[in-house]
């Protein structure tokens, strides 16, 4: 019902790498490139009615901006989003954000067509999940405050969009340092 034209999900390079043309989520919907179809439309605009608190107003400005509220609404309603391998949209970040997310770390995709071969992303079959909808991958979605790793701790260090706590991140280093890395 909803399609994510764009993915920025950190695990989608993992995703591609196995062959995978598809992922799901739970959310994790990006404002700036989506699709959904019209039913799915008219029920999340039922949802939004009945949720007044949580829509973005100039007299409510706390609320929750579209594409924050779709993800509310995704997740609430317990449907998945479907996601590409690569994204075919990518996002013009040259211009300022109008929600003030210049350094969003989710502004850009991180798997995009300029990847692959022209030919074969032409080609409808190429985009056909490798087995049935619920075969498809489901991703988690962690708080992008909280820790990749243990899905628990405040994020205290960033590589790319993976986060880490202060305490995977002890253990990592401490993994690093004593065991030489990974070999």
């Amino acid at each position: 019902e909803v399609c994510g034209l764009s993915s920025v999900h950190p695990v989608q390079c993992e995703i591609g790498r196995q062959g995978h043309r598809w992922y799901r989520t739970a959310s994790w919907l990006v404002g700036w490139a989506y699709a959904i179809r019209r039913e799915a439309l008219a029920g999340f605009l039922l949802w939004r009615d009945q949720h007044p608190q949580f829509v973005r107003r100039p007299d409510n400005p706390a609320g929750f901006t579209e594409d924050s509220l779709l993800n509310y609404w995704i997740s609430e309603s317990e449907r998945t989003t479907w996601h590409p391998v690569p994204t075919i949209v990518d996002h013009v970040t040259t211009l300022d954000s109008t929600y003030q997310n210049d350094a969003h770390v989710h502004r850009r995709p991180w798997v995009t067509w300029r990847d692959f071969t022209a030919g074969s992303l032409t080609d409808p079959s190429w985009w056909a999940p490798n087995g049935p909808p619920e075969s498809v991958p489901l991703l988690p979605v962690p708080h992008p405050h909280q820790c990749w790793a243990c899905g628990e701790g405040k994020a205290i260090l960033g590589a790319g969009a993976v986060r880490l706590c202060r305490e995977c991140t002890a253990q990592a280093a401490h993994v690093l340092m004593v065991q030489g890395g990974v070999k």
